[in-house]
């Protein structure tokens, strides 16, 4: 009988990599804080600490942020910048200064700021917080819609004590239980926000390559 002939295989090569959290990714971000009378202001200055929590946390240069008070009408508290000491002063500045519950034109303001934001794939967020019970619930609603369409993150903070109503879901981006929060303790309640908002890269931290083995048949 002749002799037989063997071949040799290899099995592909396995790769394992372990990651590791990266930098913040580029966002540009509004935040609108009620101060409408029906918020309060025990409300208001709770929502003033949990935006500071933001602030602290935030990767600048990379995110730009800006703040909007509202109620009645629209106050620019901060303008775009990509500073956090710049805004932590100008929210030392922050006092509350009650009024009725305008939100769109807080929303269409926001919109406004993010139209002269950097050029690229930036992405772009608006942080509404607020008691969700607008005085124009249909203008609300058309300028959030707009927003959406532009694909611009909608993310709401539910604050005061009463029940939250179906009107901040239906203006969030969806899905809704992603995008509404409850204003708890501010500390936890932001890293929660934060991750509804930023994008953070993966980086590789240590890799290793099995080399295949070598099979024999006959």
């Amino acid at each position: 009988a002749g002799s037989g002939s063997s071949v040799a295989l290899q099995t592909e090569p396995q790769v394992f990599a372990e990651l590791a959290r990266g930098r913040q990714r580029p966002l540009d971000l509004v935040v609108c804080m009620d101060s409408s009378m029906s918020v309060g202001p025990q409300e208001f200055a709770r929502s003033t600490d949990f935006l500071r929590h933001i602030v602290e946390m935030l990767e600048m240069p990379a995110v730009r942020m800006g703040i909007i008070r509202f109620h009645h009408g629209v106050h620019e508290a901060a303008p775009m910048c990509m500073d956090q000491e710049t805004l932590l002063e100008h929210m030392d500045a922050l006092r509350f200064d009650p009024g009725e519950t305008s939100m769109a034109p807080a929303l269409h303001r926001a919109g406004a700021l993010l139209e002269g934001g950097r050029s690229g794939l930036v992405k772009q967020a608006v942080l509404v917080l607020t008691d969700g019970r607008p005085n124009d619930p249909a203008a609300t609603e058309a300028e959030a819609e707009a927003l959406k369409s532009r694909g611009i993150v909608l993310v709401f903070v539910h604050l005061g004590f009463e029940a939250r109503g179906p009107e901040l879901g239906r203006l969030a981006s969806a899905p809704a239980e992603r995008h509404v929060f409850e204003l708890q303790d501010p500390a936890s309640t932001s890293s929660e926000v934060l991750h509804a908002m930023l994008e953070v890269a993966l980086t590789i931290r240590r890799a290793k390559c099995n080399i295949g083995s070598y099979e024999s048949f006959r």
